[in-house]
Order: structure tokens, then C-alpha cells, then sequence
């Protein structure tokens, strides 16, 4: 067969160690119980391997959300101060605007 992926996996095969992961899972199968359930799994897991930085890069969500609560209850009141205004100034200008039709007639 003549593939390059083909060729590049042949040639780099011994570079693939799987140690790492049957390590791994044996940590977990000694830290968990036949009757866990996938998320008691997923849970451990983390706890198992948190002290791994490889592990943290790969698997871990390290992103957070960038607003509180009192920051969300700021942008909300903000946001209803604005739609007020902005309905508010719609009503009061109701009846003061006529459409504009394309011929130039009104």
C-alpha cells in the first residue's frame, strides 16, 4: 500500500506507547466501584489525575465564565433601562413619521 498516512504510522508505530493510558485506567478502575455510574466515573477520574498537567491540557475545561451574578444582574437592569428608553421614545414620537414611498408620493 502507498498512502502517506499509511507510510507515516509504520513508520513512527513505536513512538505510540499505550502505558500511559492502561496506567490510567488502572487508577481509576482501583478508585471506583463496579456499580459507578458514567458521571461518578468522570468525576473520579479528574480527582485521579488533576496533579497531571498533560491530562489538565487535554481533558480539563479550563475556560469560566466571565460574569457573576452581580455582574449579570448589572447587564440585565442595564438592558431593561435601555429597551424602556428606547420604547419610550418610540411611543412618544407615535403619529409624527409618515412612510416614504419610492415614487416620491405621499
Amino acid at each position: 500500500m502507498n498512502h502517506p498516512f499509511f507510510d507515516a504510522l509504520q513508520k513512527h508505530l513505536p513512538c505510540f506507547n499505550d502505558y500511559y493510558v492502561k496506567n490510567t485506567h488502572s487508577k481509576i478502575r482501583a478508585n471506583t466501584s463496579s456499580n459507578a455510574t458514567v458521571d461518578n466515573i468522570i468525576r473520579q477520574a479528574y480527582v485521579i489525575m488533576n496533579q497531571d498537567p498533560i491530562f489538565k491540557d487535554t481533558y480539563c475545561k479550563t475556560r469560566h465564565y466571565p460574569y457573576n451574578i452581580p455582574m449579570l444582574n448589572f447587564l440585565s437592569n442595564k438592558t431593561s433601562l435601555f429597551l424602556l428608553q428606547y420604547f419610550h421614545s418610540l411611543y412618544c414620537n407615535l403619529g409624527k413619521s409618515t412612510p416614504k414611498l419610492k415614487n416620491g408620493k405621499n
